[in-house]
């Protein structure tokens, strides 16, 4: 293969850039057991939206909550980075499993505009 276009490479040799090509297009394949992972955790991510909506809610914390949010949200992803980073030492404090589900809630800015939707929803519904 040329590096610039699709020719075949000469019989018995395979270009680097062909190898390279073909292990990308593997690793970008998805597996049954990805999309699982990835309906578990977004299952663990509303429910951790659910949780922490209705503790902001029962608190009656909804305007600090929303402002923190809101002007916190573009940094949402370089937090959820931090957080990774701290894992070993954040961990022991909110267990492992709850450190991950805020890890998820934090990588997305969907998820922190979810939150604050919910947020509002409940303080609606009063």
């Amino acid at each position: 293969m040329s590096a610039i276009d699709d020719t075949p490479a000469p019989p018995g040799r395979v270009s680097w850039l062909r190898r390279l090509k073909d292990r990308w297009e593997q690793f970008r394949k998805e597996s049954p057991e990805d999309a699982e992972a990835e309906a578990k955790k977004a299952e663990a991510v509303n429910a951790l939206i659910e949780q922490v909506a209705t503790w902001v809610d029962r608190r009656r914390l909804e305007t600090p909550a929303l402002l923190f949010l809101e002007t916190h949200k573009p940094f949402a992803y370089l937090g959820s980075q931090f957080f990774l980073v701290a894992m070993p030492t954040v961990a022991p404090l909110f267990g492992l499993q709850r450190a991950e589900q805020l890890y998820a809630l934090m990588e997305k800015s969907e998820n922190v505009d979810r939150l604050i939707q919910r947020i509002e929803e409940l303080v609606e519904a009063r």
